[in-house]
C-alpha cells in the first residue's frame, strides 16, 4: 500500500442516486480524487434498510466501486438511545465500535465528509491518525432555520434541541482542536465565510470550492433549452418543503407555464396538490442522468429557499446549466457567486422576476462569462489538486 498517497473517506450517506447537494459533491469528488491516482478507502453511513437492499443485491453500488481500494458501508444504529444523547442525532447514530476498528487498520489520512461523522473526532482507536472535516454545512445554523421553516411542533422542537446539541459539539470540537487533544488537523469549509469563522474560533481552515460537473450546453445551444420553470430536491426536510409548496402554488397561478418539480420524499398534501396541478410534472427520486438532464435544459431555477446552507450547492449546480438561476437574496448576500444569480428581496417579488426570466433568456455572453467563472472556481480535478495538497503536505508538520 502506498500510504503516502492513500486516503480514507468516511460519508455521511452512500451517493447512490446523488440528488441532494451534498451527495452530489461527495460524488463527483470521489471521482476527481480516483483520477488523480488516488488509493481511497472508502466508508458509508447508511439506513438500515439500504444495508437490506445492499446485501441482497437489490440496489446497485455506485460505479465507482471497482475503482476504490474497499468500500464498506454501516448500517446507521437507531437506538433509543441516541434521542437522549448530549450529541447531535446525526452524530450519535454514526458511530460504532466496527468503522472505529476498520478506519484504525487504514492509512492515517481520514476524511469526514461533513460534521455527521464526527464520532470519530473522539475516538481512542483514531487518536494516532489525522482527521479532517469537509464542513458542508454550519449545522448548528442549518437545524435553527429547519425549526424556523417547520410548523409541526414537535419536528420544531426537535430541530431547536439539535441545534443547542450542535452547537455545545461545535464548541467541543474547536476547544479539543486547539488544545490538541483531538486528532482533527483542520477544516475544508465550502463557503469562505464560514472559513473565517472556523479560522477564528482556533480551527485550521480551507476555503475549498464545491465540485461541480461542467458538462453543459455550449452558449451557441441556448436557444434549445425547454421553456421549463424547476425545483429540485428532498421534500422532507422543512426548508425545501415550504420551497417545494411556493413552487405549487405559483404553478397553480399560472397554467401557463410548465413547471417541473423534481425531488423524493413529497408529503401526501404536496403529492395531491401536484396531481391537481396540470401544468406541473413531477419527477419522483430520479436518477443522476434524468435529474442532469433536468438541470441543464430549464430555462429557469426558481430556488426559493431562504437558508445558505440547504441552497448552496443546489444553486451552484444549477448554475452550471445554461437557464436563470432565481434565488432568494438573503441567502447569497455577500457570497462570491452572489453577481451570477438573480437575486429575489421579497415573496412578491418571484412571480415578476419568474416573468421576466422566461421573457429575457441569459445572454449567450454573459453565459460563456459565467461558465468561465464556474470552470474556474468549482472544477473537480482542480479543487481535488487543492486537497489532496493541503493534506498531504500536513504530514509532518
Amino acid at each position: 500500500m502506498n500510504d503516502g498517497r492513500a486516503l480514507q473517506l468516511v460519508l455521511f450517506d452512500l451517493p447512490l442516486a446523488p440528488l441532494y447537494g451534498g451527495t452530489a459533491e461527495v460524488d463527483l469528488k470521489i471521482r476527481a480524487l480516483l483520477d488523480l491516482g488516488m488509493e481511497l478507502h472508502v466508508h458509508a453511513w447508511v439506513s438500515p434498510v439500504l444495508d437490506r437492499q445492499l446485501r441482497q443485491g437489490l440496489v446497485p453500488l455506485p460505479d465507482w466501486h471497482a475503482r476504490v481500494a474497499s468500500l464498506q458501508w454501516y448500517p446507521r444504529p437507531h437506538a433509543l438511545a441516541a434521542w437522549f444523547s448530549f450529541r447531535p442525532h446525526a452524530v450519535a447514530t454514526r458511530q460504532g465500535v466496527r468503522i472505529d476498528e476498520a478506519l484504525s487498520q487504514g492509512p492515517q489520512d481520514i476524511l469526514l465528509e461533513g460534521w455527521q461523522c464526527s464520532a470519530c473526532l473522539v475516538s481512542p482507536n483514531l487518536r494516532s491518525h489525522r482527521l479532517w472535516v469537509r464542513a458542508h454545512n454550519r449545522e448548528s445554523s442549518y437545524y435553527a432555520l429547519q425549526a424556523q421553516a417547520t410548523n409541526n411542533l414537535f419536528k420544531k422542537i426537535y430541530y431547536n434541541i439539535e441545534s443547542i446539541r450542535w452547537k455545545r459539539w461545535e464548541k467541543r470540537s474547536a476547544v479539543a482542536a486547539t488544545d490538541g487533544r483531538s486528532p482533527l488537523q483542520g477544516v475544508l469549509s465550502l463557503c469562505p465565510m464560514e472559513a473565517k469563522r472556523y479560522q477564528s474560533e482556533g480551527h485550521r481552515t480551507l476555503y475549498l470550492p464545491a465540485f461541480v460537473r461542467l458538462d453543459r450546453p455550449l452558449p451557441e445551444e441556448h436557444h434549445r433549452l425547454l421553456p421549463n420553470l424547476l425545483y429540485h430536491g428532498r421534500l422532507d426536510i422543512p426548508d425545501n418543503q415550504n420551497a417545494a409548496f411556493h413552487f405549487l402554488a405559483w404553478a397553480k397561478a399560472n397554467p401557463q407555464f410548465a413547471w417541473v418539480l423534481a425531488g423524493s420524499r413529497a408529503s401526501k398534501a404536496l403529492l395531491k396538490g401536484m396531481k391537481e396541478t396540470p401544468n406541473l410534472r413531477w419527477v419522483d427520486t430520479p436518477d443522476e442522468p434524468t435529474l442532469r438532464s433536468l438541470i441543464l435544459t430549464a430555462a429557469v431555477h426558481v430556488l426559493p429557499s431562504v437558508g445558505r446552507a440547504g441552497l448552496r450547492l443546489k444553486m451552484i449546480h444549477a448554475l452550471a446549466g445554461a437557464g436563470h438561476v432565481l434565488v432568494d437574496r438573503s441567502a447569497v448576500e455577500g457570497l462570491p457567486w452572489e453577481s451570477w444569480v438573480t437575486p429575489v428581496a421579497r415573496s412578491v417579488d418571484w412571480l415578476p422576476a419568474i416573468r421576466n426570466a422566461l421573457e429575457n433568456p441569459p445572454k449567450p455572453s454573459a453565459l460563456a462569462l459565467r461558465h468561465q467563472a464556474i470552470q474556474q472556481h468549482f472544477d473537480p480535478a482542480q479543487n481535488a489538486g487543492l486537497l489532496v495538497d493541503w493534506i498531504l503536505g500536513s504530514q509532518g508538520s
